[in-house]
């Protein structure tokens, strides 16, 4: 049986929407008899600011719940003047004092597949994704970068362990770097100006 949980929200990524920073969305997951369960999520405008955070989502299992794989499809729109390079998605547990911690290998919580692009109006924004399994990091890089006003949708699929009450996923995009060639000509010719 396949349970749908749809939910649509304005967030903040590093980011703001609509000068609200959002910070935290709460889900509550229940797995069909065939293990799975399905979550969409719709970001609305992701908008970079250097002053957010990241973007917590808090998935918690309901009673009962024996485990399974958690299918998450998520859309966005690029906002703002910045382009976005990739995205960027840990998976968080909570500690002995109550507070998150990088999912640590033993505990079974991992990645286990991940893509990008989708039907109209989501783009087939180009790119790759990866993990870093010690970390478990998921990043999903924008080959070229996701420019404003792109649509973007990741899916992605996280195996969660019996038995396991509450994990979170932070998520946040990373943007272009300026290079170390134009800062050093922008202050050569702050210099050259004081002369």
């Amino acid at each position: 049986m396949k349970k749908l949980i749809i939910v649509t929200m304005v967030a903040a990524v590093m980011a703001i929407a609509a000068n609200v920073l959002a910070t935290q969305y709460d889900f509550n997951v229940v797995f069909g008899s065939d293990g799975n369960a399905y979550v969409d999520i719709n970001l609305g405008d992701v908008i970079w600011d250097p002053t957010g955070g990241p973007i917590i989502k808090v998935f918690k299992m309901q009673p009962g719940t024996t485990g399974g794989t958690l299918h998450l499809r998520e859309t966005f729109h690029v906002g703002g003047n910045v382009p976005l390079t990739d995205w960027d998605e840990q998976l968080m547990v909570i500690d002995a004092v109550g507070l998150w911690m990088v999912s640590p290998d033993y505990d079974n919580l991992l990645w286990e597949d991940g893509t990008l692009g989708g039907n109209a109006p989501w783009s087939n924004q180009p790119g790759n994704w990866s993990i870093d399994h010690p970390n478990d990091l998921a990043v999903f890089d924008f080959v070229p970068p996701a420019v404003p006003s792109t649509n973007v949708q990741i899916s992605k699929e996280i195996l969660v362990p019996a038995g396991m009450a509450t994990f979170a996923v932070f998520e946040w995009p990373t943007v272009p770097e300026p290079t170390i060639g134009l800062i050093g000509m922008g202050l050569l010719a702050l210099r050259r100006r004081k002369k």
